[in-house]
């Protein structure tokens, strides 16, 4: 019998400044280092979406004083001692850090094993990365990357430490991959020229290192036993047979099988810069065997078909987004248990946020700026369907399915799956509170607890745990 238990009492976990807590309002990452479980976060991420797109942030996600000042809490991962949050690093205001975006564990070539935090910092100035061996003292090292771009992914392979770079918020048409034996000495370009797109997120899978991409077209998903050699292998191509589907948000190994959740970046915001705007869609799940066959597990049938190289398209067991058109990203999945689980982000409630706060606060400068944004985006998107192959009725079937036939609900969906192709809904509603809009982290230190870190741009994140009824840490819990 497995329960969920939310363990921050304040949102956003800093309980002496409610200003600041409102900031803390992503789980951008979270891993188990020594005894504890350590969250890093991201700092009005919704705010500056806004911003990134010229447009006024509603009041709801805009804070008092914001500050691009990403911070580091813990907690212990065994409770019969203290049971609270402790912040053990703020960064530096004049560093501009948004967020800690990733977060390994890695013992180098001389056997130190420290815990890593790649930063995303705002603007062009240097990248910055974090070590800290007791998780206490933290100090800045070279992340290997050249100024203007941050750490999206840091992941274990193979004994090496691989980081990708991001270019801050533009989407690069360009690969950046690099490695180490002990970050302190320096990282090494690794050879990607074969591959095509941002690396967005990577995983180490069935002895190969997994790179998936965002290139123009739908995301690609390339493996490489050994990275430094260059030889890449291109397991899906084009969207898995949807253009629509270009961001490779999550990546996770269940029994024997890699699964990836794609999605549209920011839900409308599109990796070709000629016409950046798309039509939503709900997320797309794919699962890919050891022998790089992969089948769509959530999937309907393609809103922009594409023809893929790598294999066939299947209609998944379910529409994409589980039905939910709001349901933009597979934001987070985690094996945990015998089980699959997967959190979702859920778009309604930040655009409802963002009508409701355009209607209360008219202004001629607020409707000039929509005005130009929503003109934009019309171009765009009838650019798309123009010159590509947009299916627009099956469009408008997932569209009201969303809005007339599911039952109405607010805040992320989290679902699990025994065999890894049936899902149980597990909540609709953001664990009771409409305003987490996403699951964004899921840590599991073993087979009886998982910690899981959501988004909620209005109130700050909050951390819960899933765990059976009786702990078996160890005889003081007992």
């Amino acid at each position: 019998m497995m329960k969920l238990e939310k363990i921050t009492k304040v949102p956003g976990f800093d309980k002496e400044d409610p200003d600041n807590a409102r900031q803390n309002n992503y789980a951008w990452s979270m891993t188990g280092f020594g005894d504890y479980v350590y969250v890093g976060t991201g700092r009005n991420v919704p705010y500056n979406g806004y911003g990134n797109f010229d447009l006024p942030a509603p009041d709801a996600f805009t804070p008092e004083n914001p500050t691009m000042t990403a911070e580091i809490w813990r907690y212990p991962k065994c409770s019969h001692g203290h049971k609270h949050w402790e912040r053990v690093f703020r960064a530096p205001k004049e560093w501009s850090v948004m967020g800690f975006r990733s977060m390994e564990v890695f013992t180098d070539d001389k056997g130190e094993t420290a815990l890593y935090c790649g930063c995303y910092a705002r603007g062009n100035g240097p990248s910055y990365m974090l070590k800290s061996t007791d998780g206490v003292s933290w100090r800045h090292i070279p992340a290997g990357i050249e100024p203007g771009y941050s750490t999206r992914s840091v992941k274990t392979h193979k004994g090496k430490l691989y980081t990708s770079a991001l270019h801050q918020f533009t989407t690069e048409l360009e690969s950046f991959l690099y490695v180490t034996e002990n970050p302190e000495k320096g990282w090494t370009r690794v050879n990607t020229d074969t591959i095509s797109g941002e690396i967005f997120n990577m995983i180490s899978f069935n002895g190969s290192l997994y790179l998936a991409t965002m290139p123009v077209g739908g995301f690609e998903l390339w493996r490489c036993e050994d990275p430094e050699s260059g030889k890449w292998k291109r397991v899906i191509d084009k969207g898995a047979g949807d253009a629509l589907n270009e961001c490779p948000l999550s990546l996770e190994v269940f029994e024997d099988h890699l699964y990836i959740g794609v999605g549209i970046s920011c839900e409308f915001y599109s990796t070709d810069p000629v016409n950046p705007w798309v039509v939503p869609k709900g997320f797309d799940l794919i699962r890919i065997s050891k022998t790089d066959k992969w089948e769509v597990i959530v999937g309907q049938k393609p809103i922009a078909p594409t023809k893929t190289t790598t294999g066939t398209r299947n209609l998944g067991k379910y529409p994409s987004g589980l039905g939910n058109m709001c349901n933009a990203y597979c934001w987070e999945l985690r094996s945990f248990g015998g089980r699959l689980y997967l959190g979702t982000w859920d778009t309604r409630r930040i655009n409802q946020t963002f009508i409701s706060d355009f209607i209360l606060r008219p202004t001629m400068e607020r409707y000039k700026k929509f005005g130009s944004f929503l003109v934009g985006f019309i171009k765009s998107v009838g650019k798309n369907i123009i010159e590509d192959d947009y299916h627009m009725l099956r469009w408008l079937k997932a569209f009201l399915c969303t809005y007339l036939k599911r039952e109405k609900s607010l805040g992320f969906d989290f679902a699990s799956s025994k065999d890894g192709k049936t899902f149980e809904m597990i909540s609709i509603d953001g664990f009771g509170n409409k305003e987490n809009m996403g699951i964004r982290r899921m840590y599991t230190p073993d087979d009886r607890i998982m910690y899981i870190g959501t988004a909620c741009g209005s109130q700050g994140c909050e951390v819960w745990t899933l765990e059976e009824d009786k702990c078996k840490c160890c005889n003081s819990c007992n």
